[in-house]
């Protein structure tokens, strides 16, 4: 799905270099509202473009995009907030795209 955004042109073929697709975490998330019989598990993502992409035709207009800054940090639960800053520190480790 989100390789097809890749393209520049309709119908052309998706380039690998302007389009990176990773798996950074998938597993259990420490929350307050784990309990011995349920609990939170995550999958999460770094998807990125580095040419216009059409994505954001593909989701429904209710979807809403968010820049990670301080204050958005300090409304998150704890094990989101841990969760987003260890993604954010292996992203500065690699920078595959500069």
């Amino acid at each position: 799905f989100f390789k097809w955004h890749a393209t520049i042109t309709t119908g052309s073929e998706p380039s690998e270099k302007n389009f990176k697709c990773e798996k950074i975490y998938c597993g259990y998330m420490d929350d307050q509202l784990n309990t011995d019989q349920a609990w939170k598990e995550v999958e999460l993502w770094h998807i990125h473009y580095k040419n216009y992409t059409s994505i954001f035709r593909a989701f429904k207009s209710n979807v809403k995009w968010r820049v990670l800054s301080e204050d958005v940090f300090i409304r998150l639960p704890y094990g989101q907030t841990t969760l987003l800053q260890d993604a954010i520190r292996t992203l500065d480790t690699k920078n595959e795209f500069e």
